[in-house]
């Protein structure tokens, strides 16, 4: 919630990859609707986004339309890309 809090992507919205149940309806509830889910984490040697992809997808989002940002937070702020930091959840 930190991370989050100190900054994220713009349209980010939080999903702990550790307490999947608490936020997964939500993350569906907003993600369903979209034509692409881009899913990230810091990047580098982090996991967390790959694991995400597959608990959305046995959640029954399409495999169509999840995407993983490999090169994950660290690369958006270094490439200077926009960062939002107000909550959204």
């Amino acid at each position: 919630p930190e991370l989050y809090a100190e900054g994220h992507i713009p349209g980010a919205v939080r999903c702990d990859p550790y307490e999947v149940e608490a936020y997964i309806d939500d993350v569906i509830g907003v993600t369903v609707a979209a034509d692409k889910v881009i899913v990230y984490c810091e990047g580098g040697e982090c996991e967390d986004s790959i694991f995400m992809c597959r608990e959305l997808l046995e959640a029954g989002l399409g495999f169509e339309s999840i995407y993983v940002y490999t090169g994950g937070w660290d690369e958006w702020v270094k490439q200077g890309q926009p960062v939002q930091e107000r909550c959204i959840e």
